[in-house]
This record gives C-alpha cells, structure tokens and sequence, in this order.
C-alpha cells in the first residue's frame, strides 16, 4: 500500500511501469546514464516513468553534474516523464514501487547496498560489471550490462520490462533478496563472530 502511494505521489498511474536510480546525485553514480537511455526505453514502453531519488551532496564538487543533468532531461523532452524527487527515507517504499532499479556506477562498488534493498521487496536490477553487482543480480533477477553504456543499459531495460520477464526478474530477485533482509544479515553476521571466537 505505502508502494501503491508512494507512486501516485510522484505522478505514475497504475499500469505504468517505473524505473528509478537511487543515490547521491554524482556523475560516478551514473544517473546521466539513465537519461540517456530513456528515450529509447520510451521508444519500446511509450508509457514507461523514470524517478531519479537522491540529492547532491557535494554541490562544490558535483554541482556543476547536477545541472547538466536536469539541463539534459529539458533538452531530451522528459521533464514530464523524469521526475527527480530528492532524498527520502524510508528507502523500502520507494524500492517496492520501483519495477527495474538501475545502479549504474562508474566506480565499482564493493556492495552496493541500494541492489540488494531493491532486491528484498522483489524489484529487479540491472547493473553493470564493476564491482560486487554481477555477484549480486542473477541473471534471472535482472540483468548486467556494460559499464557507462547509455546503449546497453537501454536494451536491457527494454528486454527486462517485457512484462512476463519482469514478474520473472520480480520472483527471482525476491528469492535472492531473502539472502540481504534483517534476520539473514544478522545471523550471517553472528555465524561470522562465533567463527571468529573458536
């Protein structure tokens, strides 16, 4: 229900499928990546909505990304299909609304926490080949792309978005996700310690 809310609030209408990045907005986080992408996305899926959740946090640094990147969805024509919708906590609505997360970093990450927290409410990921995401996204819960490929992660986003694939991605990513929730993180955890101990 919080999902179902969270969308009208940021002007999806059921039956629109959602696809959102979640982070800080940075050019190493990869969202000019989803802009880029989203015309041909919208090409496949006319109705197809795209949020972009973060803020930027380091404007001395990162301001100039920022502008840019909201100059680019002007001129690409997406101000009404892109909505950038700042920081919010809880994360774990905005995550079951979602029907594709993209986590498009040009850095590799070692975790990438925001894919498995997709991952737990059952959304599907397609991320790309740094970092932890191919050994966290199955290809049956998502896909992996290129890195920093406008080109591959619109294809992928338009093969996972056939909407038979994406109740497939949707079961399998929750299956996997089992592995990130609270009582599995905890007890791998504690297992770790007692290991630790002996």
């Amino acid at each position: 229900m919080e999902a179902e809310r969270w969308r009208r609030s940021v002007g999806v209408e059921p039956g629109q499928p959602l696809v959102g990045i979640v982070g800080q907005i940075a050019r190493w986080k990869g969202q000019d990546l989803l802009v880029e992408a989203a015309p041909a996305v919208r090409r496949a899926h006319p109705t197809a909505r795209f949020v972009i959740v973060g803020a930027c946090l380091f404007p001395d640094n990162e301001g100039a990304y920022d502008g840019a990147l909201r100059r680019r969805v002007t001129e690409l024509e997406l101000d009404e299909v892109i909505t950038f919708t700042g920081p919010i906590e809880p994360i774990e609505p905005v995550m079951a609304a979602l029907d594709v997360l993209v986590h498009a970093s040009r850095l590799p990450e070692p975790f990438g926490r925001v894919i498995a927290e997709a991952m737990v409410q059952g959304t599907p990921v397609v991320t790309n080949y740094l970092g932890a995401g191919p050994e966290l996204v199955r290809p049956d819960a998502g896909r992996v792309v290129r890195a920093d490929d406008a080109a591959a992660l619109s294809e992928a986003l338009v093969a996972l978005m056939d909407p038979d694939t994406l109740a497939r991605a949707g079961e399998r990513a929750r299956e996997v996700g089992r592995r990130f929730n609270h009582a599995a993180t905890r007890d791998g955890v504690l297992a770790v310690y007692e290991e630790l101990v002996r």
